[in-house]
């Protein structure tokens, strides 16, 4: 698994986090797909989730430094936090930065798969869910109506999360 940055143009390729060892991309070992990614620049922080097995129960939430701290190299750097683990499969990732909470859609099977998550930032606690029948495929935000958004199977469209 690689977290990687770069230039919109596809310059600049680097690699950030590289817990890969060795394996093909995107290699047999579910456990380490990067699915969603989301970044707090002011905190200076990237989040990623690891999906894990289908109904496996082995999907994850990291973060780490944007910037890898000097001495250090994608495959052996330290301050990789993991801050939630055992999720279904979770899926798209979103950040709250102002009320220091994160989204997430999750496709594992209900009742805690199939459903759109929320959880703090910076203490792990029990998260807030709901199961959206039809499932749940990607979350982000609408800036201009100030709302958060899901999409809701592969054909429904787009609805309003509420919280």
């Amino acid at each position: 698994m690689r977290v990687m940055r770069g230039n919109l143009d596809g310059t600049k390729l680097e690699t950030l986090v590289d817990t890969s060892k060795g394996d093909p991309r995107p290699g047999p070992d579910a456990t380490k797909w990067c699915v969603g990614i989301a970044l707090d620049t002011d905190r200076g922080h990237i989040y990623w989730t690891q999906k894990g097995g289908d109904n496996a129960g082995q999907g994850r939430i990291f973060r780490a430094g944007i910037e890898i701290p000097k001495g250090q190299d994608p495959k052996n750097r330290k301050g990789i936090e993991l801050l939630y683990d055992g999720l279904p499969e979770p899926i798209d990732l979103d950040l709250d930065l102002a009320n220091r909470m994160m989204y997430w859609t999750d496709r594992g099977d209900p009742p805690r798969g199939n459903t759109v998550n929320r959880a703090p930032l910076d203490a792990q606690r029990s998260r807030d869910h709901f199961h959206s029948p039809g499932g749940v495929e990607s979350c982000g935000r609408d800036l201009r109506n100030r709302e958060r958004r899901w999409n809701h199977g592969l054909r429904a469209g787009s609805r309003r999360l509420l919280w």
